[in-house]
């Protein structure tokens, strides 16, 4: 795991998905996400070169591609998995909450029916200050880094004498285990290889449309200043402009 290493701004949304303000979170990276367009060889030869000779367009293009890797982080937690891979299914344990009602003294079970539960939404981007060429992928507090961390390395947790009375009063029965095995999901470096080549082509798509834009917006700006400079110039700047050739 790797610490903080700066803040984000994530947005406050309504019922109706509108934004209604904004949140500073702090933002823990992950050394299994790290998107790099200079510095990391996995980012392609010809992105490295666009950094090279592009770096405010690039630059830009590591926020999209922040954005867009945090989307299909969350849809390959949705689909079981990144793909190419495919988690073990819940357990009946995990499934009821119950277990954690109990440990928690909480009122009521929370069940779970998807894998890293509220989780998905506490992954975040965070692009690092020009002229560093990296986003970074990782998750917005430093328990959902925790938790995130376990749940894709894996653990397993001695069943004590008081986990065992925990068993028999919650499910009526006693562990026949003499520990509580949750299987690694891995997430992070297996969603980012098998996305790469999605990745820095949409990242590489959004260089061209900054450039184009800039190019157009040059254009108009030189068409402007030269309509303007006609204006000014007129019929008497014409005339005199003709004169001045006549006498040469």
């Amino acid at each position: 795991m790797a610490g903080q290493v700066g803040y984000v701004l994530t947005p406050r949304t309504n019922a109706d998905g509108k934004v209604t303000g904004w949140r500073r979170d702090p933002f823990f990276s992950d050394k299994a996400s790290i998107l790099s367009a200079a510095v990391q060889s996995d980012a392609g030869p010809w992105l490295s070169h666009l950094a090279a000779l592009l770096p405010t367009e690039v630059h830009k293009a590591l926020a999209s591609g922040g954005y867009l890797m945090q989307k299909l982080l969350r849809a390959d937690i949705a689909a079981g998995g990144p793909p190419g891979t495919h988690w073990p299914e819940l357990s009946d344990v995990q499934k009821s909450g119950k277990l954690d009602q109990a440990r928690r003294g909480a009122r009521r079970a929370r069940k779970r029916s998807r894998f890293f539960g509220r989780l998905a939404q506490a992954i975040g981007y965070y692009r690092y200050p020009f002229p560093r060429m990296r986003v970074d992928i990782g998750w917005l507090s430093a328990a959902a880094q925790h938790y995130g961390y376990m749940l894709q390395r894996g653990t397993r947790t001695p069943v004590t004498r008081k986990m065992a009375g925990l068993f028999k009063g919650v499910f009526g029965w006693w562990p026949r285990k003499r520990s509580m095995d949750m299987p690694a999901r891995p997430l992070m470096e297996p969603s980012l290889r098998a996305h790469a080549f999605e990745l820095h082509a949409h990242m590489e798509n959004r260089v061209a449309r900054y450039l184009s834009a800039s190019e157009r917006w040059l254009q108009e700006t030189r068409s402007n200043k030269s309509k303007y400079a006609d204006s000014l110039r007129g019929p008497m700047g014409a005339g005199a402009s003709a004169g001045t050739g006549a006498r040469a």
